[in-house]
């Protein structure tokens, strides 16, 4: 099943809240995305189970069931960089600039293309399970 995945750009003032490359969303393909998530945002289209889906956006809590991160899964930018050496953190971080060069889209922040395309198989081998501290 192809699901749009969106990992955070920047971290979240709160100690439990979103880290630079939470994934933060994973959902059944929509037609586009908001302003504020087509710049703090950096989304991109995987062809994966339902299973695998829901996964992805579990929360880290611990033994008693306390929240200890807001999210458990995480695929670090640097990682996308090995990826995608044309990948720009300062474009990605710039939230004036319209920037998702994983998944194309036009200026009403509509997507353009639903093709998960090759670089979907590729990041699933870079997303962290921060629980435990090793890629999954």
């Amino acid at each position: 099943m192809v699901y749009e995945i969106a990992i955070a750009l920047f971290d979240s003032p709160s100690s439990v809240g979103t880290e630079e490359g939470d994934i933060v969303v994973c959902r059944p393909p929509l037609k586009g995305i908001g302003k504020k998530e087509g710049t703090g945002y950096l989304w991109f289209r995987v062809d994966i189970s339902e299973v695998l889906g829901n996964v992805l956006t579990q929360k880290w809590t611990n033994e008693s069931g306390e929240l200890v991160k807001k999210r458990r899964y995480n695929i670090p930018l640097d990682k996308i960089k090995n990826l995608r050496p044309t990948f720009s953190f300062s474009n990605a971080r710039n939230l004036e600039y319209q920037y998702q060069p994983l998944m194309e889209i036009d200026s009403k922040y509509l997507f353009v293309d639903s093709d998960p395309g090759t670089f979907a198989l590729e990041i699933l081998s870079v997303i962290k399970d921060k629980k435990i501290g090793e890629f999954i």
